[in-house]
């Protein structure tokens, strides 16, 4: 098979004998969503694409798909290419309907934990979803609480 420039085997067509795997990325993060986590150091949702929150429904963390920092590495000057990393990592899930950008912070240990969440509308299909994916709690967002699902966070 010959190689094309970067000595990756190609067909004569020019694309990978592979195939190619294209997965949805996010082309930017919006200016706004450092600012929204700054100004909710405690717990935040922020959609990254259009930085903005959510004013109802329920946040469900995505479990394997959580960074813990420090506090003070978001507001510090690493804030924003900490959070630019986090959203191309996760892109292939940011970039589908519902999914957020979210995190709290843990007052005891001064530990964010900055993660994926999704939106959901439903309360008892919110409480299940919390359940399944082993949460402590979800967020309710127009009522700002928590609302336990028994789950480790594990």
């Amino acid at each position: 098979m010959p190689k094309d420039a970067l000595g990756h085997g190609s067909n004569p067509k020019g694309t990978h004998a592979a195939g190619i795997v294209k997965l949805p990325k996010l082309a930017r993060v919006h200016p706004g969503v450092l600012d929204a986590i700054r100004k909710n150091p405690g717990g935040f949702s922020v959609n990254p694409k259009h930085g903005t929150a959510p004013d109802k429904g329920y946040m469900v963390s995505l479990p394997g798909r959580t960074k813990m920092l420090k506090s003070t590495e978001l507001a510090g000057p690493r804030g924003k290419q900490i959070v630019g990393d986090f959203v191309r990592q996760n892109s292939d899930v940011l970039s589908k309907p519902g999914a957020h950008l979210g995190g709290w912070t843990d007052k005891a240990t001064g530990i964010t934990h900055l993660d994926i969440s999704h939106n959901i509308v439903d309360r008892n299909r919110a409480i299940r979803s919390g359940v399944k994916r082993n949460q402590i709690a979800i967020w309710d967002v127009k009522k700002q609480r928590e609302i336990k699902t028994g789950g480790s966070g594990g």
